[in-house]
C-alpha cells in the first residue's frame, strides 16, 4: 500500500502514529482458529478491542497480514513483504507502507493480547522518541508489543535478504531500548496461544 492509496482514505503524512495490528499468523496452535476473533473479557473480539485503544490514544490502525478471516475491518491492509516468512516480513511491510506514506514510527501489536493495557500502549507511542526500536523486555525482548523507527526498514530488509528472521535478533543487531515493565504491565503481555490459555 503506497501513500497515495492512504492519501484516498483521509491519512495525512506526519500525523499521529501507525499501528499495526498483526493478524497474518496461522494460528496453528489454536487449532487454526484466528486468535484475533477470540472473544475477550469485554465480550469483544480482541482485535476490535486493540483497535478501539489504539484508535482512542490517536494512532491511525492499520492490519498486517492479508488473512481473510479478517477482511471485514475497516482499517487499511498491509500485506507482508515478502509473504510466508513470519512477522518480519510483516514488519517490513509495515515499514516500508509507513515511510511511503510519510510516517517516522509505527507501533507494533500481535492480534493475541487480551489484557494489554492503555498505559503500557501509551508508553510505547510516547516515551523515547529517539529510539530506534523501544520494547519491553522480560527473559526476552516482546518484538511484538513495541516501537520501531522507520529507519530500522534497511536493517530488516537485509535479515531478510540473508534469510535471518527472527525478530530478537533484529532488535539485538539494531540496539533497541529496554521499556521497564510495572507487574500489570507484564501481565497484560501475555498472550491467547493454545487453547488451554482462553479466558486465563
Amino acid at each position: 500500500m503506497g501513500a497515495a492509496v492512504l492519501a484516498r482514505k483521509g491519512y495525512a503524512p506526519e500525523v499521529g502514529t501507525v499501528a499495526g495490528i498483526f493478524v497474518g499468523g496461522q494460528s496453528r496452535r489454536m487449532g487454526g482458529f484466528p486468535k484475533g476473533l477470540l472473544h475477550g473479557v469485554d465480550g469483544r473480539p480482541l482485535v476490535e478491542r486493540l483497535g478501539a485503544v489504539l484508535g482512542g490514544l490517536g494512532a491511525e490502525v492499520w492490519r498486517v497480514g492479508a488473512h481473510p478471516a479478517y477482511g471485514h475491518l475497516a482499517w487499511p491492509l498491509v500485506e507482508d513483504r515478502p509473504p510466508e516468512v513470519g512477522p518480519l516480513g510483516g514488519l517490513a511491510g509495515l515499514l516500508w507502507s509507513a515511510q511511503e506514506a510519510g510516517f517516522a514510527r509505527v507501533l507494533v501489536v500481535a492480534c493475541d493480547l487480551p489484557r494489554v493495557g492503555e498505559g503500557l500502549l501509551r508508553r510505547l507511542l510516547e516515551e523515547r522518541p529517539e529510539a530506534l526500536v523501544l520494547a519491553p523486555r522480560r527473559e526476552r525482548w516482546e518484538p511484538l508489543c513495541a516501537r520501531y523507527s522507520v529507519a530500522t526498514l534497511p536493517a530488516v530488509e537485509a535479515r531478510l535478504a540473508r534469510g535471518a528472521h527472527g525478530l530478537q535478533g533484529l532488535l539485538a543487531e539494531v540496539g533497541a531500548e529496554a521499556l521497564a515493565l510495572t507487574d500489570e504491565e507484564a501481565r497484560g503481555l501475555e498472550d491467547w496461544d493454545r487453547p488451554e490459555d482462553v479466558g486465563r
